[in-house]
């Protein structure tokens, strides 16, 4: 099944917490056709540090669309990098940390919640919060992002080594702001998931590999 893992629309930074204008052109509304358009069985959106912006939308999308899976994360925005949080229900790890919260402690909080943490485009160059190869001291993942749809193969390549020497799971999202990207990059999932709670358990047991529509990357394609 192949699911974008990472995505955002009009509703980045629409949160109580970091709110600025939003990042983003895609259209929550239109994401059902995007991706039937491109292939996908399913979204997950991850609006910077928001879950709760948007919900009565996401809500009648999600209801009119029952042949898609659509689910919600946040890419939370942490003193060592973005980190991808799936399995909360609301904004409270925004409201508790704020915006540049520590890493470790954002982690720990979303594991005793029930969800997981991904590190995405952890090795994205020239942002001053990157993390890099301060990876290697955070305890908790659940996986990497180790194809990120917006990066060079080079930074990718490298996020797929930490990985490997981690010994985590890899995932892959397209980190699309604007409709065109959609599905550049993606999530193979050896079965079918229906619920986060589904996410979840496929990610920890690791049958799931990252995918990337394209020919001049080193990372398998479709």
């Amino acid at each position: 099944m192949k699911i974008d893992l990472h995505l955002h629309t009009q509703f980045s930074y629409q949160g109580e917490i970091g709110h600025q204008p939003s990042d983003s052109v895609i259209s929550l509304e239109n994401l059902p056709a995007l991706a039937r358009q491109k292939g996908l069985g399913g979204l997950v959106i991850t609006d910077h540090m928001t879950i709760e912006a948007g919900d009565e939308v996401y809500k009648r999308v999600k209801d009119n669309n029952p042949d898609l899976l659509l689910l919600r994360g946040m890419e939370y925005h942490s003193d060592h990098g973005h980190l991808l949080l799936f399995g909360l229900k609301n904004d409270d790890v925004c409201r508790i940390f704020g915006k540049y919260g520590p890493a470790q402690d954002v982690i720990n909080y979303v594991q005793d919640s029930g969800g997981i943490v991904i590190p995405s485009h952890p090795y994205q160059a020239h942002y001053t919060y990157a993390l890099e190869d301060k990876v290697f001291h955070l305890r908790g993942l659940s996986a990497l992002e180790g194809i990120n749809g917006q990066l060079h193969p080079r930074l990718n390549h490298k996020a797929e080594i930490a990985a490997t020497k981690l010994n985590l799971p890899q995932t892959g999202g397209s980190d699309a702001h604007h409709p065109a990207n959609l599905g550049r990059a993606y999530t193979l999932f050896e079965n079918s998931i229906s619920s986060v709670e589904d996410l979840i358990t496929e990610i920890k047991l690791n049958r799931c590999s990252p995918r990337i529509i394209s020919t001049n990357s080193k990372s398998k394609s479709p």
